[in-house]
């Protein structure tokens, strides 16, 4: 058992506080379980402790949470073979193909792909004393864009 949590905890909460605690948590539930059902599962989940989110699980349990929400972007265009041609993002099952330089409104999901998209490059950092050039590692953004 869980100290965070016991069974009568557990039942002094509806099944729709009982499936939010569940999901959480990482615990999958049968979709149409009656409350028995859904604290048994809960329990018998016992100690495991699911991994943190990241931002990006973060952004899109908000999108569902908020299937409406819908915000402006422009992805600008980027340097490269690739950097005049549309982003393709997917968000819940759905791929939306965003056009750059071009105002759109998508789900607010997928702002935070976006924001979460990044790309290792490879930059000079001087030379080392036989004169070859020496390079370094830098994260940054796959996507330039910005919101209104």
């Amino acid at each position: 058992m869980n100290d965070e949590y016991s069974e009568d905890d557990l039942n002094t909460m509806t099944v729709a506080q009982l499936r939010e605690f569940a999901a959480d948590r990482g615990i999958t539930l049968k979709s149409n379980g009656s409350k028995d059902e859904v604290i048994a599962t809960i329990l018998a989940a016992g100690d495991d402790e699911p991994e943190p989110m990241s931002d990006a699980e973060q952004e899109m349990r908000a999108a569902k949470a908020a299937p409406g929400e819908r915000v402006e972007i422009m992805v600008h265009a980027g340097g490269g073979p690739e950097g005049q041609d549309p982003v393709k993002v997917g968000l819940n099952g759905k791929m939306f193909l965003i056009n750059r330089d071009q105002w759109v409104k998508v789900p607010k999901g997928v702002l935070g792909i976006l924001d979460n998209a990044k790309q290792t490059v490879m930059e000079e950092a001087g030379t080392d004393a036989d004169g070859a050039i020496k390079y370094r590692e830098r994260t940054v953004r796959r996507y330039t864009f910005q919101t209104r």
